[in-house]
């Protein structure tokens, strides 16, 4: 994966390679992932973690978005996610 701090974006970029030859395999049926079907089959997900910079208030949102990319599909983005940041420690009633 690549990260870029101006954008403050990271990328991944997979793709498949034929284990026999190295070369990038161009044959759709052949890939990482099998077709998506209706019970999900092919579906995939890249999962990250990310530290808010230090010092942004609380009521700060964080959104995050996603555009995919498939081999000669076009590209398809993703619903823009919104985290409202807390930045004041948890505090407890609870005096047992």
């Amino acid at each position: 994966w690549i990260f870029s701090r101006p954008r403050m974006a990271a990328t991944w970029l997979l793709q498949a390679i034929d284990p026999r030859t190295g070369q990038l395999l161009q044959d759709p049926t052949r890939g990482l992932l099998p077709p998506n079907d209706a019970q999900g089959h092919g579906a995939g997900f890249v999962s990250y973690t990310i530290q808010p910079r230090d010092g942004l208030p609380t009521g700060t949102p964080i959104a995050a978005a996603a555009r995919l990319h498939f081999d000669t599909l076009p590209p398809e983005d993703t619903v823009t996610l919104v985290h409202t940041l807390d930045a004041h420690a948890r505090k407890s009633n609870d005096h047992r």
